[in-house]
């Protein structure tokens, strides 16, 4: 998202006098970029970055391309939602609650993993359920893109995370919430996306020299040859000084020694951070 407010129309968004957010932007507290005639443009990142750090409410989320919920908060709203193949607002509720405040990881590990736990439960009792588990991938997926476009970018020097998950390993949603939530600590998230052969991703650790790799494993590794490609991308991370982290629903079944494991969106978060305050040690 690259979109650009004034002064007048951030004001409006978020529920701030036009003479507040001056003072503000030249206080330092929300970052403004300058036309060539000087006027103050506020990126919409920065307005959302503002609203979520100081608990505002945008008063006109639309300024800010945002669908709001009034209902984000209720337990069972982004299942109700995909369920209904409400594609706006599942949107809508995940974008809300980022603005609300809420963590990305504690997002993924709460409403998000309970809808398609439930989802998954309904089969083989409810004939539709294959249908409404599809559709609400798909949904989910754009819930998720979406997301990504309003969060703020990370600076141009940021440290680099691999995302991936190994052969024979389909799922795309995995590997795009790992990414999100180390786009959230600082990374820049280079998304290998699910079937990746390892000595792809052995080859861009070797290149790419990123402080971190994120694995999600959600179906059960059972080949001792898959095993021993893992072993040898933790070594090779570990030569060049990076850390390797194996998640996801079958993340045990990795039998490789020493490897670090995260077993919800929040312990990935904590290892992604704890590598990002000590790179390259």
């Amino acid at each position: 998202m690259h979109k650009l407010l004034s002064t007048s129309q951030f004001a409006e968004a978020i529920g701030l006098s036009e003479s507040t957010v001056r003072r503000l932007t030249d206080g330092g507290d929300i970052s403004v970029r300058r036309t060539k005639g000087g006027h103050r443009k506020i990126p919409v990142e920065e307005a959302i970055r503002y609203s979520r750090v100081n608990g505002i409410q945008p008063q006109n989320p639309k300024l800010l391309g945002i669908s709001f919920s009034e209902d984000a908060e209720e337990p069972d709203s982004f299942y109700d939602a995909l369920v209904n193949g409400d594609s706006d607002k599942s949107v809508g509720i995940i974008q809300t609650l980022y603005l609300n405040g809420q963590e990305i990881s504690s997002i993924f590990d709460g409403p998000f993993l309970s809808a398609f736990v439930r989802i998954g439960e309904s089969f083989p009792a409810n004939k539709r359920s294959i249908f409404i588990e599809h559709r609400s991938l798909i949904i989910a997926m754009r819930s998720l893109m979406q997301l990504r476009s309003i969060m703020p970018p990370v600076e141009d020097a940021a440290q680099k995370v691999i995302c991936a998950a190994p052969a024979g390993d389909p799922y795309l949603i995995p590997c795009l919430m790992c990414a999100l939530v180390c786009h959230d600590v600082g990374y820049f998230e280079i998304n290998l996306g699910p079937d990746t052969p390892l000595e792809i991703i052995i080859d861009a650790v070797e290149d790419e020299k990123p402080s971190l790799v994120s694995l999600s494993i959600t179906n059960a590794i059972r080949s001792k040859n898959q095993i021993g490609e893992i072993g040898k991308l933790h070594r090779v991370a570990s030569d060049n000084k990076c850390i390797l982290v194996v998640g996801g629903n079958n993340a045990d079944s990795v039998d490789v020694p020493g490897i670090r494991r995260g077993h919800s969106m929040a312990e990935l978060k904590t290892i992604a951070e704890q590598a990002f305050r000590q790179p390259n040690k």
